[in-house]
């Protein structure tokens, strides 16, 4: 008897020995004991920072195969098995003969399962866009781990064009992962608070939409881990789409391809650092679609092929910011007499290094004095691009200015026809600088002769 038991714990120990670096990785973080006991009693100490935390081979040594994992999703303890997956071509031909601990890859959609005894709370079954939870019958489940997309908010109760707020569904979602997706359809949300690490999808003809002008989706003060959101559904607030408030940065994060209709603002950031703007269109009765609020630091943040229409107050609005670059942008149709369409406006000390570089500036409201204002700014590089100015309008309106501005291979068209002025920028308190342009338009390549002498300007 005793050679039996200590047979048998030899192969338990051998297992350990030659679980595979493979087998390992399935199981992020795992920490081994000698058996369930042992385990069970260290469950307490355990940090549940993982899918899965602990593996323990079978205590009874029968089947070396099949071991214990504590997995956080169900906080409980399942069965597992080192076995390789099992693929599938699709739901419909995933047998009900399946053991516990089987993993299946359905080839169609990417979809991982798990087949385990109960269902993950916050599942649906059935559930119209994919099948999250599958009765094998006998108490035996598969339960999706993902898909090729990540998970799909729809499996944790969001329901798309009901009228009904899914923000429970969206929280379920974000708790239980930071991979997430919204498929087609709208959706309903109250206030909505972003994770760290975030990974968000917004597919083609999905849309989160707030349900009160007080709604948003914010991003907490303080979050330290960088937010992607990217698409090419749709975001539509009644007040604030994207919030983000206090004097702690939203660091590195990315916001790529969406639409945003709609909103009072666009985005409001209250401190940014290092965040990109990408392919993001606003569109249909916006106010101002972003606001850098800089009540922290506002520093190294691109805004680059994004477009701007028919926004109400201003496309861009800089309350302070070093190294900026806002490259390759469309702006059009600035509704408010007397806005421009970017304003670099510190609140405090001046802006520096702001580059405004191959954008397009179409259709110039008649009451627009300038499509660009900056104020105290100390390097200001304009290049490149196109500019369509009204009558008595210029490109570029600087005021309290303490440092170097450079224009080069701008592009200007003024409105009307025959003989025409269009004026490249004015500086408050001197006479403004133009160059005649003969024919209604004219190229500025940076060598024109300055009808007047303003002492500090510096031209490319």
């Amino acid at each position: 008897m005793k050679q039996s038991n200590l047979f048998r714990g030899l192969i338990a120990f051998l297992f350990l020995l030659v679980l595979t670096t493979a087998d390992a990785q399935k199981f992020t973080g795992a920490l081994r004991y000698p058996d369930l006991a042992t385990l069970q009693a260290y469950v307490p100490d355990l940090t549940r920072s993982n899918s899965v935390l602990a593996v323990v081979v079978d205590p009874t040594g029968v089947d070396a195969s099949v071991f214990y994992v504590w997995d956080k999703k169900t906080d409980a303890w399942i069965i597992a098995s080192s076995g390789e997956e099992k693929h599938f071509a699709n739901i419909a031909a995933i047998p009900t003969s399946l053991s516990l601990g089987e993993r299946i890859k359905i080839e169609d959609t990417g979809a991982e399962y798990f087949v385990q005894s109960t269902t993950v709370a916050g599942f649906n079954s059935g559930a119209a866009d994919g099948v999250a939870v599958i009765d094998l019958g006998g108490s035996k489940y598969a339960v999706i781990q993902k898909d090729n997309k990540g998970y799909n908010v729809n499996w944790f109760g969001a329901v798309p064009n009901d009228a009904l707020s899914d923000v429970v569904a969206f929280e379920k979602a974000f708790e239980f992962s930071t991979d997430i997706y919204v498929n087609k359809g709208d959706y309903n949300v109250k206030n909505i608070a972003l994770v760290g690490n975030l990974r968000l999808e917004i597919l083609e003809e999905a849309a989160i939409k707030g349900i009160t002008t007080s709604d948003t989706i914010f991003i907490a003060d303080g979050l330290t881990n960088t937010v992607t959101i990217f698409g090419k559904g749709e975001i539509s607030f009644a007040g604030i789409g994207i919030y983000h408030f206090g004097t702690s940065s939203i660091n590195g994060s990315v916001f790529r391809d969406f639409k945003m209709t709609s909103l009072d603002k666009g985005m409001e950031l209250a401190t940014s650092v290092g965040n990109k703007f990408i392919d993001l269109r606003f569109q249909s009765d916006i106010d101002t679609c972003l606001h850098f609020a800089n009540e922290g630091q506002c520093n190294l943040n691109t805004i680059e092929r994004c477009k701007f229409l028919l926004y109400n107050d201003v496309a861009i609005l800089f309350d302070g910011t070093n190294h900026l670059i806002v490259s390759n942008n469309y702006f059009e149709t600035c509704a408010g007499s007397g806005n421009y369409d970017i304003e670099i406006l510190p609140l405090s000390g001046s802006a520096r290094a702001v580059f405004l570089q191959n954008n397009s500036f179409r259709t110039a409201n008649v009451g627009q004095p300038a499509r660009v204002l900056v104020d105290n700014n100390a390097a200001l590089n304009m290049s490149g691009g196109s500019a369509v100015l009204g009558t008595g309008m210029v490109l570029c309106d600087v005021k309290h200015f303490g440092g170097a501005a450079s224009f080069r291979d701008i592009y200007l068209n003024a409105t009307g026809g025959g003989t025409y002025e269009s004026r490249l920028y004015l500086k408050e308190g001197t006479p403004e600088v133009s160059w005649n342009n003969y024919v209604a338009s004219g190229f500025v390549t940076g060598d024109e002769v300055i009808e007047n002498d303003f002492g500090n300007w510096v031209k490319a």
